[in-house]
């Protein structure tokens, strides 16, 4: 929990971007509340958007923009 926290405020800091994008498999509910609790918000759903082991599998999309950072704070 606490090194997602981490590398996003890291990758803010050292890298000047201005967004970063994560996906989750959607029935991985344990990687999306992972997400969700370190300030990333749900962006989309995306039916058919990645291939594992030969199998279509719907992804969502999560996104932290930067004027978010704020609301999280490293512990």
């Amino acid at each position: 929990f606490r090194r997602v926290l981490f590398r996003s405020h890291l990758a803010f800091e050292l890298l000047d971007i201005q967004r970063i994008t994560a996906h989750a498999f959607a029935p991985n509910i344990a990687s999306a509340r992972v997400l969700e609790k370190n300030g990333y918000e749900k962006e989309a759903t995306i039916r058919k958007g990645a291939i594992k082991n030969g199998e279509i599998h719907t992804i969502v999309q999560y996104g932290w923009v930067k004027r978010t950072m704020t609301k999280m704070a490293i512990v």
